[in-house]
């Protein structure tokens, strides 16, 4: 799962590694419910990760370049029905090089921001990052978090899949 979650980080557009990583998922013991969101949320997120942000962002810039083309036919048209056939069109082919800019800035930001790790032992998440801190939950190996805080102590703040968040010692997990 460690190796899978890498290789989707470098190249998210791969379909057959996102394959893989949903069959290992599968084998782990921990199961969670997702939390609920509207379908087109869900939709527009797994748009954004097929792509990585140096591809949104070339896709944009090719769609800009032919915004540009189609407004020098519209400029350059003599005809009524072109000029507004190329002005619609880029004013559209103008609109994906926006989304597909946006696509990309999320992507980026993503990628920078989330820090994410694979349990590797069986340890519990804890309230707090001390060694005397009630336990909330029990997590296996190849449960996927995010890293939300980094103590010295030798301590990881966490979110697991299902929003719970807490404390997870560093010896058992391994980032992404």
């Amino acid at each position: 799962i460690l190796n899978f979650e890498r290789a989707l980080r470098l190249n998210p557009a791969d379909g057959n590694t996102r394959f893989n990583l949903e069959i290992c998922r599968h084998r782990i013991v921990d199961r969670f419910n997702r939390a609920d969101e509207m379908f087109f949320a869900t939709y527009l997120k797994e748009l954004i990760a097929t792509r990585s942000a140096g591809q949104w962002g070339f896709l944009a810039l090719w769609l800009f370049v032919c915004t540009l083309v189609l407004f020098e036919v519209y400029w350059l048209g003599r005809k009524v029905w072109l000029r507004k056939l190329t002005f619609f069109t880029a004013l559209i082919t103008f609109l994906f090089c926006i989304s597909f800019n946006i696509f990309a800035g999320i992507q980026h930001h993503t990628a920078q921001s989330q820090t994410k790790a694979v349990v590797f032992t069986k340890d519990n998440v804890y309230s707090s990052s001390t060694d005397g801190a009630k336990a909330l939950r029990e997590i296996n190996p190849g449960t996927t978090l995010i890293i939300t805080d980094i103590k010295v102590n030798g301590w990881y703040g966490i979110t697991l899949p299902d929003g719970t968040e807490g404390w997870v010692r560093r010896r058992s997990v391994k980032t992404v």
